[in-house]
C-alpha cells in the first residue's frame, strides 16, 4: 500500500458485505485505490472495472488482486472517472472518493462538498449517467440529509438505504445504497445486466510513475554495449532526450520512419494501437490523429510508453490503457485498428516463410477477426518474410471482402518489415 492506502482502504469486513449486495453483477469501482473493494467485488461479481487516476495505485491494486487470486477477473484502468464516465456501462457503480484525509473525523457534520476530486453532488450526477444503482461509501459523520437529497432530487426519485458499516462493533463509515426500483430487495438482484463497455477514451493521467517494484524490472539497456545500440536513432530520433525501453522494446519497436508513414495514413482518425509496447507507433499516431488509444497488457511497457510520449510532447493526446486487447475488444470503438502483435522475438528471421500462426498471443487469423469486430479498417505490421498469400487470404475471406494494399518498409535502403492496409475504402 501507499501512504494514502493505509487510511483510505475499505476494511475487508465492510468490503465483503458491500460486494455481496452486487453478486453476479457488472460493477464499476470508480476510485479503486489499492484494491480493497475491487478484490471483494471480483470474488462474487460477473465483471469488475477498477478505475484510478494514479498509476501507482493501479499497480498496487493489481499486485494485491494477484495475492487474492482474482487479478484475471478485473479490468484495471488508469484514468479519470469523470472523463471516462460517458463511455462506461455497468450494473452497479461504486463510489468511494477521497474524503480529504483523516481530518474528516474532526468536523461535526461532513458535507458532500468536501469529497474529492469533485463535490458529492457532481460525482453522483456523473454516476447517474451510467446507472441509477449506486453505492456510496462515506464518512460516519456524513450529513444524512444531503444523502436523502441526492435520492429524491433524482429523476425519477431513487430509493435509498443507509447502512452503518461497522468493524469490531464500532461504526467506521456509512454505506448508502441507491436504487431505481422501489420493489428491489436489499440486494441488487434485479439489476439489468449489461456487459461493461471499456472505451476509446480511457484517460491515463501523467501522474507519479509506477511503483518502484515494477520500475525496478525495467531493463533500460541504455549503454553503448547493447547490440541494438547503433539503431537507437532509427527507433527514436529523440533518443538522447530521455527515451526509455525494456529489452523487448529494442528489437520490437517500429522504426520511426516507418511509424511516421503508417500514421500519415490515419490522419484525423481515431486509432486503436492494440499492442502499443514502448510507444513507437503511438507517438506518431498522436501527432496526426484525432484520438489514440494505446493498449498493452504489460504495465511496465505502458509506463515506458508514457515516458516516451512525454519526451515527444504528445502524452496528453494519448489514452493509455493497461489491459488485454483481446478482452477489451468487444467494448472498443475506433476508425482504424493498428495490429503490431509480438512476432516471437528476433528468431522470426530464421524461418523462410513466416506464418500468421506464429504471431502472439494469438494466431494472426484470430487477431484479425477480433479487430474486424471493431472496424474493417485494419493495419497490420508484419515481418518482411511473412507469407503474403496468408495476408491476402485475410482480405478475401472477410465478408464482404476487403481491399488490401501491401507496403514494403525500408530503413536506410534495407527492407525491415511489411505493412498490410485493409479497408472497405482505402485507409
Amino acid at each position: 500500500m501507499d501512504e494514502e492506502g493505509w487510511y483510505s482502504v475499505t476494511p475487508e469486513e465492510i468490503a465483503i458485505k458491500q460486494a455481496q449486495r452486487c453478486r453476479g453483477k457488472v460493477v464499476i469501482d470508480c476510485f479503486s485505490g489499492v484494491g480493497g473493494n475491487t478484490i471483494q467485488f471480483a470474488k462474487v461479481c460477473s465483471s469488475v472495472v477498477a478505475i484510478d487516476i494514479d498509476p501507482m495505485k493501479t499497480a498496487f491494486a493489481m499486485n494485491n488482486a494477484k495475492v487474492y487470486g482474482v487479478a484475471n477477473r478485473i479490468d484495471f484502468v488508469t484514468g479519470d472517472f469523470m472523463q471516462l464516465a460517458p463511455c462506461l456501462k455497468g450494473d452497479v457503480l461504486f463510489l468511494s472518493p477521497p474524503w480529504g484525509g483523516p481530518t474528516y473525523s474532526k468536523v461535526e457534520s461532513y458535507k458532500l462538498d468536501m469529497l474529492l476530486p469533485r463535490d458529492g453532488y457532481s460525482l453522483f450526477q456523473t454516476a447517474l449517467s451510467i446507472t441509477p444503482n449506486i453505492i456510496m461509501f462515506l464518512p460516519k459523520n456524513v450529513d444524512l440529509a444531503q444523502l436523502e437529497e441526492l435520492a429524491w432530487l433524482s429523476s425519477p426519485p431513487l430509493t435509498l438505504e443507509i447502512e452503518e458499516s461497522c468493524v469490531g462493533g464500532e461504526i467506521k463509515a456509512i454505506t448508502a445504497y441507491f436504487k431505481s426500483n422501489p420493489t428491489l430487495s436489499s440486494r441488487v438482484d434485479s439489476l439489468t445486466h449489461e456487459s461493461h463497455n471499456m472505451t476509446k477514451s480511457m484517460k491515463l493521467k501523467k501522474r507519479s510513475r509506477l511503483k518502484k517494484g515494477i520500475k525496478s524490472t525495467i531493463k533500460k539497456e541504455n549503454g553503448s554495449s547493447h547490440k541494438y545500440w547503433i539503431q537507437r536513432y532509427d527507433l527514436f530520433s529523440r533518443y538522447d532526450q530521455g527515451i526509455e525501453m525494456d529489452e523487448e522494446g529494442w528489437y520490437s519497436v517500429t522504426p520511426e520512419v516507418i511509424a511516421i508513414k503508417q500514421a500519415q495514413r490515419c490522419r484525423g482518425k481515431v486509432v486503436i494501437d492494440c499492442f502499443s509496447g514502448v510507444g513507437g507507433n503511438t507517438i506518431q499516431f498522436a501527432k496526426v490523429c484525432s484520438s489514440v488509444v494505446a493498449i498493452d497488457i504489460d504495465p511496465v511497457k505502458v509506463e515506458l510508453a508514457m515516458n516516451n510520449a512525454m519526451v515527444y510532447g504528445v502524452a496528453n493526446c494519448v489514452d493509455f490503457v493497461i489491459g488485454d486487447f483481446i478482452q477489451l475488444a468487444p467494448s472498443l470503438k475506433g476508425d482504424v485498428v493498428f495490429l503490431s502483435p509480438p512476432w516471437g522475438g528476433p528468431m522470426y528471421r530464421d524461418v523462410e516463410s513466416y506464418k500468421l500462426e506464429m504471431l502472439q498471443p494469438r494466431d494472426g487469423y484470430s487477431l484479425f477477426q477480433i479487430a474486424q469486430s471493431i472496424t474493417p479498417n485494419i493495419i497490420m505490421f508484419l515481418p518482411r518474410n511473412v507469407d503474403l498469400a496468408q495476408v491476402e487470404e485475410l482480405a478475401w475471406l472477410s465478408s464482404p471482402p476487403l481491399t488490401l494494399e501491401i507496403e514494403e518498409n525500408f530503413v536506410g535502403g534495407r527492407m525491415k518489415a511489411v505493412t498490410a492496409y485493409f479497408s472497405c475504402n482505402a485507409v
